[in-house]
């Protein structure tokens, strides 16, 4: 057995494990803590999801990048290049699919706009999504 095919084959054995560890703490999240998430009120409760998101979907990457792949994650994930081209590119989308979005409910829909939308609306649909 080739060096090459032990090293693929492991990769294969850590993704596998690592999408049962996603998917497994993702549906504990939805299924169970969600409701205890909840308890905490309507501020704090948006923050409470977040962090609980962030840590289910961003940890366990940086961890698996940082550990098995032995790579500066910043790097590998190659989030440290054109940051400022990025961010422009981020907010002329966000305001054309805005701008959209807008046309759409005002023009062929005959909806008058209102930004009545909870801080755990703007939170999960705004800044994080």
């Amino acid at each position: 057995m080739s060096l090459a095919y032990k090293v693929k084959k492991d990769d294969g054995s850590v993704m596998v494990g690592y999408l049962v560890f996603f998917y497994f703490a993702w549906s504990i999240k939805e299924l169970w803590l969600i409701e205890y998430i909840y308890a905490f009120g309507e501020i704090l409760s948006p923050l409470l999801e977040s962090l609980v998101k962030s840590v289910i979907w961003i940890v366990p990457v940086w961890i698996y990048v940082k550990i098995h792949l032995k790579a500066d994650p910043m790097s590998y994930l190659k989030m440290n290049v054109n940051v400022m081209s990025g961010v422009l590119w981020g907010i002329l989308l966000s305001l054309l699919l805005g701008a959209g979005l807008i046309m759409e409910a005002y023009f062929f829909d005959g909806v008058s706009l209102h930004f009545s939308l909870s801080f755990d609306d703007y939170l999960n649909t705004v800044i994080i999504a």
